[in-house]
């Protein structure tokens, strides 16, 4: 009688044979190594969320500077927006109506590139 961990892990693979299902095993796939988790001090984290807060620019470019994940970095920054609310910049008139104008035309945009993508697919067909 087969036990339960072949059984299982060989439909839960794909593998219908037995044979199909022993070479998988055999195979460097079955038995790779998981990468060791990159830990950080609290010093650390403080100052890429400094980085990121201060100088206002894009998480990406700190994470690819600090040579870590992107989004671990955008987590903490997210973690310290919502702890310390009151370090926030608020917008000003000026730039909250840019910023409102700014979304109006990106929405005009996208319904507009929708559109053409329709009418593109209808022309491209072949009427007989």
């Amino acid at each position: 009688m087969r036990g339960w961990a072949e059984v299982d892990c060989r439909y839960f693979f794909g593998l219908s044979s037995r044979v199909g299902f022993m070479r998988y095993l055999s195979t460097e796939n079955a038995m790779t190594p998981r990468r060791q988790r990159a830990s950080y001090t609290p010093e650390f984290r403080t100052q890429a969320v400094r980085m990121v807060t201060e100088s206002s620019r894009p998480t990406i470019d700190v994470a690819r500077e600090l040579d870590m994940n992107e989004q671990t970095l955008s987590t903490w920054v997210s973690r310290y927006s919502q702890e310390h609310p009151e370090d926030l910049v608020p917008l000003s008139d000026t730039e909250r109506a840019r910023l409102t104008a700014a979304e109006k035309e990106v929405r005009d945009l996208r319904l507009e590139l929708e559109f053409l993508k329709k009418a593109a697919a209808y022309f491209a067909k072949d009427h007989r």
